[in-house]
């Protein structure tokens, strides 16, 4: 089971705030629930060792979903839409049903006496409906090391590609996406965070 979205709005100039694309409006591309991922995969579990397991769904189920209309209509997260022969999207749905077979790989393992742990999963998903040569790709990686007694410093990334996600690529190189020149099409996205952590046990 899989699912994610996110809490805060994202612009399309990639800014934290809007900022003026050419003497017009920055845009919101997506928010909570715009979109929001939701997959079930039920299949078998192989297990390597202590550390190392892969699982296998034939039938895996990936549903899409756009709550706000606007955002649905620029067709860029994936849900349904329709254009005609110029190009012009003639209708939308604000979601989006798959069904594929999804391969998830993952790695966990402690090193230098436990105080270096590392996380790993990589999820392939096919989806048989539409466009199955095109394998969607999310890769995360959760690196926990301990400082000290009950502070740890956690430093995570993340790798996502989706061949039906339009990104805001900045084709004209000059900071902005989502300015004149810029183009949309499927990309990768990197994001990357850190945590520090402190725990005491009461």
């Amino acid at each position: 089971m899989l699912a994610q979205t996110q809490l805060l709005k994202t612009y399309k100039s990639n800014y934290l705030k809007p900022v003026t694309l050419d003497n017009n409006p920055d845009i919101v591309v997506s928010k909570f629930l715009s979109p929001a991922l939701v997959q079930f995969s039920p299949g078998v579990t192989y297990k390597h060792n202590a550390h190392l397991t892969f699982q296998y769904s034939p039938v895996a189920v990936r549903w899409i979903y756009v709550a706000d209309d606007s955002l649905a209509f620029l067709d860029i997260h994936g849900n349904d839409v329709t254009r005609d022969a110029n190009g012009v999207i003639t209708s939308y749905k604000n979601y989006f049903l798959g069904l594929g077979s999804e391969l998830v790989g993952r790695y966990e393992n402690k090193y230098f006496k436990d105080r270096f742990a590392v996380k790993s999963a990589l999820r392939l998903f096919s989806n048989y409906l539409e466009g199955p040569q095109n394998v969607d790709v999310l890769f995360t990686n959760n690196f926990n090391i301990q400082l000290f007694k009950g502070l740890s410093l956690d430093l995570l990334g993340e790798l996502f590609y989706d061949h039906d996600v339009k990104m805001n690529l900045d084709t004209n190189d000059n900071g902005i996406y989502g300015d004149t020149g810029d183009r949309q099409a499927p990309a990768a996205q990197l994001t990357g965070a850190f945590m520090l952590k402190y725990s005491v046990i009461f």
